[in-house]
């Protein structure tokens, strides 16, 4: 029989800083804890920041996901002598190999918008998450660079993927609410293409701060379990609402004198 492919989810944004890495790593958390099993693709060799947080960098890391380091092959430009010419149909078919025996493969871009990487990873992708904070600056540049550029690599593709905008780093104040308004202003208004702002949002976590700092899952942060059920309800959420996930399996009940420890 066939092996199914993998489902590609491409975390996508031209800003640096917009959480592409926590988002990617939270989601691939939270699908892996589900049943799910992912595999992490980061193509930003220079920053790696998913892969740092993997047993593939950090062999005591406790993170349950694997992660690869992955770029554009490049061969010699027969048109251009002495420049290297990326391949990015080679670049995809190493996703999908690489992917053989997982239900998803998360890919975190490189920031820099004129990567092989990422137009390869937005032609493949089943689905386009573009986390963003609400703050102005963010806004401004995912209207006027991200949301065009996103347009322009997919004017050819036949088959959308699923794209959703997701409120990244949120702080329950008027200053983010407006800036969410802007978001879904953008996804409703914009004249390139359709895309929807997600009604789940991403808090301003130390959780999330955590999990990338110590290199562990969401399960082992050290800050209290508030701030954790927080952050994972939000991923949770978001993956529902895009559906990563169809359904959220029931929690398992815990001995009391556990639920204390975690508690404490």
């Amino acid at each position: 029989m066939e092996q199914a492919l993998p489902k590609i989810v491409t975390f996508f944004n031209t800003k640096g800083g917009a959480g592409k890495s926590k988002l990617c790593l939270g989601l691939a958390y939270v699908l892996h804890k589900h049943g799910c099993r992912v595999l992490i693709v980061d193509s930003d060799p220079e920053q790696a920041t998913s892969a740092n947080v993997t047993r593939l960098m950090d062999p005591e890391s406790t993170f349950p996901v694997e992660a690869v380091i992955l770029q554009a092959p490049r061969y010699p430009d027969p048109q251009r002598p002495g420049h290297l010419k990326p391949d990015t149909a080679a670049y995809l078919a190493q996703v999908l190999q690489l992917g053989q025996g997982y239900d998803y493969v998360f890919i975190d871009l490189p920031a820099r918008s004129e990567e092989p990487e990422q137009l390869a990873a937005l032609i493949g992708a089943d689905f386009v998450l573009i986390p963003s904070k609400p703050g102005r600056a963010d806004v401004r540049v995912l209207r006027d660079i991200g949301i065009p550029k996103l347009a322009k690599s997919l004017a050819n593709v036949e088959h959308l993927p699923v794209i959703a905008i997701v409120p990244n780093a949120v702080q329950r104040h008027n200053v983010d609410k407006v800036g969410i308004e802007e978001l879904t202003d953008i996804a409703q208004n914009n004249d390139y293409i359709e895309l929807s702002v997600t009604a789940a949002t991403v808090p301003d976590s130390v959780a999330l701060e955590e999990m990338t700092a110590l290199n562990v899952g969401l399960d082992e942060v050290v800050t209290k379990k508030p701030a954790r059920d927080a952050a994972i309800t939000a991923l949770t959420n978001v993956a529902l609402e895009v559906r990563l996930l169809n359904k959220v399996r029931p929690a398992k009940r815990k001995s009391s004198a556990k639920a204390a420890r975690e508690e404490a």
